[in-house]
């Protein structure tokens, strides 16, 4: 609720990036593909005519797309530990009791509830007067304070915290930049800065 009495203005940000076949993706991520497996063009050389007055027809889409590439939030499951035939992730829940073709059983992304909060955006780029960081760059609990303080900003329990770099700056409409990308990414928080 008091997150929901800070809205002045009606702004809005969409923090979401477009997404196409081209777009970066790291090494075992399979690309984005939108295909048409039906189509009016389809249906008549196929002679899989649809009766009716108007001789209606349509486009239909199949879209494939890996779970980690764009925009998206990990589950808990989302890294597994190995330990000879014991594969396991958070909470020692194991791969041979919740693992499944079609998603795994505990501990995934499909209980997140939705996410209302005060968003708090700490940006490490412009404290260090870059448009983006090196490739590599950790940034310590230190810098995240220091930026905080230029910024005038306290966090709250129960803040939405986002932390910028600047390697979105050089995403693109889609993301196919890769030698601009591949020379800032990987820029991000330790796991100090985390906790």
């Amino acid at each position: 609720m008091a997150a929901l009495q800070l809205a002045k203005n009606g702004r809005t940000a969409d923090l979401g990036v477009m997404v196409d076949r081209r777009s970066f993706r790291g090494a075992g991520h399979a690309p984005t593909e939108v295909m048409t497996y039906r189509t009016p063009q389809g249906e008549r050389i196929a002679k899989d005519d649809v009766a009716g007055a108007n001789d209606p027809r349509w486009h239909s889409t199949a879209i494939f797309t890996c779970d980690n590439v764009g925009t998206h939030l990990d589950g808990l499951a989302h890294v597994t530990v190995a330990r000879g035939d014991d594969t396991h992730w958070y909470n020692g829940f194991r791969e041979h009791h919740h693992g499944s073709d079609f998603g795994v059983l505990k501990a995934g992304a499909k209980k997140f509830p939705p996410l209302i909060a005060r968003g708090i955006l700490i940006d490490v780029a412009a404290f260090k007067q870059v448009d983006a960081l090196p490739a590599h760059y950790e940034i310590t609990p230190e810098e995240l304070q220091q930026t905080l303080d230029r910024e005038k900003i306290e966090l709250r329990v129960g803040d939405v915290v986002l932390v910028r770099t600047g390697t979105g700056w050089f995403w693109g409409e889609t993301g196919v930049d890769y030698e601009y990308l591949a020379s800032h990414d990987t820029a991000g928080i330790t796991l100090g800065s985390a906790k």
